[in-house]
């Protein structure tokens, strides 16, 4: 597990994640930043790329559950806003999603950026939704 704890006078706004596979790590060796710092986190799920190296791909969302985050903001891989939930999806839900990406975006880079909101700020979700700038 990756430790990614902060010094103790860095208050984080934003955790910016994105490792080809590994967010789920990265964020699970986050949880006392995530619990402590309560950023708003951006990473990139993308489910073939997270079984091909070996890892679990619920394991970001099951760290932002422990954390306690939601709800989430889910952007195609071209920038594009496409949906928001309001808490973190079961398992099965998160299946549908990665089946859905392999059937529309190949042979395109299947995958969503999404960004976490701490579930006590969901106003920040309003917030950055109306300022959503992707290059």
């Amino acid at each position: 597990v990756v430790n990614a704890e902060p010094a103790a006078h860095a208050p984080w706004d934003l955790l910016k994640i994105d490792t080809d596979g590994f967010d789920g790590e990265v964020l699970a060796g986050a949880l006392g930043t995530l619990r402590a710092q309560r950023p708003i986190v951006y990473f990139e799920w993308h489910p073939e790329l997270i079984v091909r190296c070996g890892k679990e791909v619920g394991r970001a969302f099951e760290a932002l559950r422990q954390a306690d985050y939601g709800p989430l903001l889910w952007l195609h891989n071209t920038g594009e806003f496409s949906h928001r939930t309001p808490v973190i999806p079961p398992a099965e839900e998160l299946a549908w999603w990665a089946r859905l990406l392999r059937a529309h975006n190949r042979p395109r880079d299947p995958h969503f950026d999404i960004v976490a909101i701490p579930r006590e700020q969901p106003a920040l979700a309003d917030l950055v939704c109306a300022r959503l700038v992707y290059p």
